[in-house]
Formats: C-alpha cells, structure tokens, sequence
C-alpha cells in the first residue's frame, strides 16, 4: 500500500481548481488535496503542512505562481511546484522561480498523468468513480 501524497492546488478560477481537483483525484487513491484560492493561502499550507506537490497558476490574486516558488525556495522549501498557464510569458518568468513543470491552458490529461508520475514516483491507480 502506497502513503498517502499531499498536494496542493492553487488557482483562483473555481472552474480551472475544480477540473485540476478531479484530475489529480482520478489519478491514484492515495492522494490528499488541498485546495486554495490564492497564492497566500498556497503559501500557508506549504509551510505548516508536509506538501508533496504545489500545483499552481500563475495570475492571482494577492500573490502570483512565480512569487509563492520564489517565497517557498528562499524558505529552502524544495517540494516539485507545477505552474499551469495560459501564458507563455509565464514560463520564462517561472524558470527564474526554480518550477520544475509547466503546463499549458486547456491542461492535457496525458501531460498531468506524466508529471504525476514523475514528481509522486507513483503508478497510476484509478479510483473506480473517474
């Protein structure tokens, strides 16, 4: 039985969160989900909590994508950080940040399986109800 995984999500469009939320959900059983509004809140968890993964967008309120890696790097938190966009900009600004993954608006299932994969070291394991 493999431990449970805790990963963060954080991006302010309720409908982007909601379908990120259920992407991550389908892809294994063992998988904790926080999820948050705002880079602040993403910023709060990821410190008080163990994180396995930070999922993030770029564009929000109270603080970016790029600005929560940079406050969680200069912390020596070194947890794998997603940055979902629709921006190519982004990119650019989030390699300076230390991200370790980028992906691009509308998310492709196949490349957040593969970064699941790799940042989790877990094989896919579906739950029955996706």
């Amino acid at each position: 039985m493999s431990s449970l995984r805790h990963i963060v999500i954080a991006d302010d469009d309720p409908q982007v969160r909601a379908l990120l939320v259920r992407m991550v959900g389908c892809y294994h059983v063992h998988i904790h989900i926080t999820e948050v509004d705002n880079g602040l809140d993403a910023l709060r968890v990821c410190i008080s909590q163990p994180v396995d993964l930070l999922i993030t967008d770029n564009q929000m309120p109270g603080m970016w994508g790029v600005d929560l890696a940079h406050a969680l790097r200069l912390r020596k938190i070194t947890i794998p950080i997603v940055m979902v966009s629709g921006s190519m900009p982004d990119i650019a600004i989030g390699l300076e940040a230390s991200i370790n993954y980028f992906l691009t608006k509308p998310i492709s299932l196949a490349q957040l399986i593969q970064v699941l994969g790799e940042t989790l070291m877990l094989p896919q394991e579906r739950q029955v109800a996706c």
